[in-house]
């Protein structure tokens, strides 16, 4: 089963213009929920997805700290992730 995500991924961004997550997983057909969990996601800092693929993340970072609300500065995510070097 497909979640649709190349289509996702290649119909989100450019020149689209959605008003909200529920509107972007309409005209995808995709459940909204999917996109209401891949946005955040997405929007993480470089530095700290690289982290998380390699491994590196702290052992608390679950997805649910992930799906949370977050700073959108990446120097706040690094912070609230605690992935900051501290």
């Amino acid at each position: 089963m497909s979640l649709g995500a190349e289509n996702f991924c290649a119909g989100v961004g450019g020149n689209a213009n959605y008003e909200c997550m529920e509107s972007i997983a309409g005209e995808q057909r995709i459940c909204a929920f999917f996109v209401r969990w891949a946005i955040p996601l997405a929007l993480r800092a470089p530095d700290i997805v690289e982290g998380i693929l390699a491994g590196k993340q702290r052992a608390w970072l679950t997805l649910k700290e992930q799906v949370a609300l977050f700073p959108m500065k990446c120097e706040g995510q690094r912070v609230q992730f605690g992935m900051d070097g501290a």
